[in-house]
């Protein structure tokens, strides 16, 4: 990845991607029931509808349920 999150595309040059992939995929948040605990939510913190949430100007990656959010 780049810093500004692009991934390399198949073939790509690796020198051009100094960064990760760190995480290949989201571990499930366990306060959020069944399979959206793994999913990522971009545009809102859901409420807990998806497990994560990922706000994306500071660069953030936080709980997106309701008991675990970042203030």
């Amino acid at each position: 990845t780049k810093a500004d999150r692009s991934v390399m595309p198949g073939g790509g040059d690796p020198g051009q991607y100094p960064y990760g992939p760190y995480l290949l995929e989201f571990p499930i948040n366990p306060f959020v029931d069944g399979a959206a605990g793994s999913q990522v939510d971009t545009t809102s913190l859901g409420g807990g509808v998806k497990g994560w949430y990922d706000n994306s100007t500071p660069g953030q990656v936080a709980p997106a349920d309701v008991g675990h959010q970042y203030r």
